[in-house]
């Protein structure tokens, strides 16, 4: 991703957290009563606990569309402690560094041609599955779960439906696609913000985010 009109489109643009976004469409009320928007006002905390701070940094953000398997992968590499540094002794570090990619899986339809903010667009539907992990290279791990973190998958998708406010929905979401070639695409989410993506120099490797 190159460009967004959000300044948390870092997790706007996950299929989970554009789950999240629509299971507030399902909610009795989705502003507070001074007007703020609930799931605008949870994008952003969550921004400032994982991103303030010097305590997490965010780095790649990219996303794979697998048509034969039907799957979405979205991907954004983060780094933990690596900006905290101690000031009173020559600004030395206090934590190591450690990170990796975090990856949401979401099975995907076939494109559906739709109408939003009055234009012919594609919509494409998404499901969320599970939320993994990969290693960097040049980026440990937790220092207490070591390699075990790589292996982890959360079934983000089973457990979404039996939470009770989800009433037993599945994680779906959407984005609309206003252009696509064979390196650049434009899309926006359900409140009309804007996610451009453009083709990596250097691809990474599709097993790195589907095993």
């Amino acid at each position: 991703m190159i460009l967004t009109t959000v300044p948390h489109g870092i997790f706007r643009s996950s299929p989970f957290f554009l789950a999240i976004q629509e299971a507030y469409e399902y909610a009795e009320t989705k502003t507070f009563e001074d007007g703020t928007s609930k799931p605008g006002l949870f994008f952003k905390l969550h921004e400032l606990q994982t991103c303030s701070w010097g305590v997490s940094k965010v780095g790649r953000i990219a996303q794979h569309i697998d048509a034969s398997k039907k799957y979405l992968y979205s991907t954004f590499d983060t780094s933990i402690f690596s900006l905290t540094v101690f000031p009173f002794i020559g600004w030395g570090k206090i934590f190591p560094t450690f990170g990796g990619s975090v990856v949401t899986a979401a099975t995907c339809a076939e494109l559906t041609p739709d109408t939003f903010d009055n234009r012919s667009v594609a919509r494409l539907d998404m499901v969320v599955d599970y939320t993994t992990s990969r290693k960097i290279e040049g980026l440990s791990g937790l220092p207490l779960l070591q390699d075990i973190i790589w292996k982890i998958k959360v079934p983000v998708g089973q457990i979404w439906k039996l939470l009770p406010w989800n009433k037993g929905r599945e994680a779906t979401c959407k984005v609309y696609i206003n252009y696509a070639d064979d390196d650049f695409r434009i899309v926006q989410d359900g409140d009309g913000e804007y996610f451009v993506y453009t083709r990596p120099v250097v691809p990474r490797p599709l097993d790195l985010m589907s095993k």
